[in-house]
């Protein structure tokens, strides 16, 4: 983690490719989704780093960010960065599509 850390925050020098360094983030957002003091490290970096968007396309990254902004009560932020993540996963469109008529 403390690699991906140092990635997020610009000290990592080369590092992965874009789609490896998003599908890292969001493993560890889902492995340490229940230990808070493990990933707020992890969040406060995907927050701030100059790749937050992208990160942010992966849906346990853009969960797990959102619950800990939630759990420090900023909760507008929360709803914001949800809002963010589903439009740009596409899941958005599909949570708006009505549901089909039933026959």
């Amino acid at each position: 983690m403390q690699s991906l850390l140092q990635l997020l925050r610009g000290r990592g020098g080369a590092g992965p490719p874009l789609a490896e360094l998003v599908s890292l983030a969001g493993r560890l957002c889902r492995d340490l989704q229940d230990d808070p003091a493990q990933v707020q490290p992890l969040v406060t970096a995907v927050l701030n780093s100059q790749l937050r968007l992208q990160l942010l396309d992966n849906v346990d990254v853009a969960l797990v960010c959102a619950r800990v902004l939630a759990q420090q009560e900023q909760h507008q932020a929360a709803r914001q960065l949800l809002e963010v993540g589903l439009v740009c996963t596409g899941v958005w469109t599909e949570v708006r599509k009505p549901p089909p008529p039933q026959t």
